[in-house]
């Protein structure tokens, strides 16, 4: 392999270390979502308020608590089949730079093999 092919694979990689990275973050941040929707149930309780308006209260919160978690889960969905579409697309390329070196490679085999006959 050529240097350049290294340092194509190489960013190639780190284009799908960064991805992963990103991916994980998105993944946080649903999480402090999930926390945040909990946190806000904890609140709710403690507070002295009527039956009739805390169940009230808590079923706009479980709603909204659901939505929140769909919504969650559909942008983690779509993130990762993005990702997973740049990593196909990253593949085909770096298979078909590896394909084009090696038949480089032959080639100027072929060609020293030439060269050599030529010298005899």
């Amino acid at each position: 392999r050529t240097p350049n092919t290294k340092l194509h694979a190489k960013a190639l990689q780190n284009k799908q270390e960064s991805m992963k990275l990103k991916l994980e973050a998105t993944i946080v941040d649903n999480r402090k979502c999930e926390r945040s929707v909990v946190e806000q149930r904890r609140k709710v309780m403690s507070v002295g308020v009527e039956k009739d308006e805390l169940f009230t209260q808590l079923s706009e919160l479980r709603e909204d608590y659901e939505r929140d978690i769909r919504t969650a889960r559909t942008n983690s969905m779509a993130e990762v089949n993005e990702i997973m579409e740049r990593n196909k697309k990253v593949n085909v390329k770096y298979n078909s730079l590896i394909h084009h070196v090696q038949t480089q490679e032959r080639n100027i085999d072929t060609l020293k093999k030439q060269v050599d006959i030529l010298k005899k």
